[in-house]
């Protein structure tokens, strides 16, 4: 028997793709640019040593331990790299959906239509703001409730 849970999949925190994906792109080139330089920093003392010292084995040492720390911070920028990216995705779907039906309930507003409400999700962001524009949807229907009779 099918389940009738229903289920997000990935494609689905894609709500505004134009906003959603340049934010998320910043955010990845953001992290990319912290992790070169944390590798950076952790690495040049062993890069320097391994041109500057004239000891044949502080050479060979620092050369071992720069390609050791390099692949294990390698792995560990990559992960947090795509850890990063996938969590800047829940956290701007939980930004743009908001802002999705906020923008469909103003449009309707423009056509003269104060029925249609906003209904957040629980953890989405922006609800005082959906608050207000209920509220004042509300008054606006009223007010015109006023002038029809």
């Amino acid at each position: 028997m099918k389940s009738n849970v229903n289920h997000r999949k990935f494609r689905n925190f894609f709500i505004s793709k134009e906003l959603q994906l340049p934010i998320a792109i910043a955010h990845l080139a953001y992290i990319i640019l912290v992790a070169a330089a944390l590798i950076a920093t952790v690495l040049s003392p062993f890069y320097t040593d391994i041109f500057k010292t004239g000891d044949l084995w502080a050479k060979h040492f620092s050369a071992k331990m720069f390609i050791v720390l390099l692949e294990r911070l390698s792995i560990a920028a990559i992960v947090i790299m795509i850890i990063s990216f996938f969590h800047f995705i829940i956290f701007t779907h939980k930004f743009c959906g908001p802002l999705v039906n906020i923008g469909r309930a103003i449009a309707r507003i423009s056509e003269r239509d104060f029925t249609r409400k906003i209904y957040l999700r629980k953890g989405d962001f922006l609800k005082p703001e959906a608050q207000q524009i209920n509220d004042m949807m509300r008054v606006l229907s009223n007010s015109v409730e006023i002038i029809k009779k």
